[in-house]
């Protein structure tokens, strides 16, 4: 079942629908300030919502010392998003605000660090990487896991 946000025709970033900014917000930068402000407000409950069903790609949007590696990261999935749905991949973004040190101290993050973890399936973390993570890396990562592998056998 491609699909990010366990819905078939959805793509996410930060919570909104990837086609819905790409199709009404072109501008890269209207994209970006939507990926770097909008807060994670309900995904306190939606990581083990989303356990079997999906795989996370959390985004620690850090400081304004980090918004390179932002700005590098959404592009990345956005470029991608095909690939991200083909692996049940949803991203969420996630800026310091009160609503989320939770998350911070849960993947001991500091606020500043611009920081990108891979969540699987199982609810584990698989990856951690302190620099814009290529969609390739990625999905050699997630594809040499034997749940994914499983998958890939089941869609033949």
């Amino acid at each position: 079942m491609p699909a990010l946000c366990g819905d078939p025709d959805a793509r996410t970033l930060a919570g909104m629908t990837i086609q819905c900014i790409v199709i009404s917000m072109p501008d890269f930068t209207s994209l970006l300030a939507l990926f770097m402000i909008l807060p994670m407000t309900t995904h306190a409950q939606s990581l083990e919502e989303l356990r079997w069903q999906n795989r996370v790609l959390l985004v620690f949007n850090g400081d304004e010392s980090v918004q390179d590696k932002v700005e590098a990261q959404a592009k990345i999935v956005v470029d991608h998003a095909d690939g991200f749905a083909e692996r049940d991949l949803i991203v969420r973004g996630i800026t310091p605000a009160p609503d989320t040190m939770a998350r911070y101290m849960q993947f001991d993050v500091e606020p500043h660090q611009f920081i990108v973890i891979l969540i699987g399936k199982d609810g584990g973390e698989k990856g951690r990487w302190d620099k814009p993570v290529a969609a390739e890396e990625l999905f050699a990562l997630i594809d040499a896991m034997p749940m994914r592998q499983r998958e890939m056998q089941d869609a033949q």
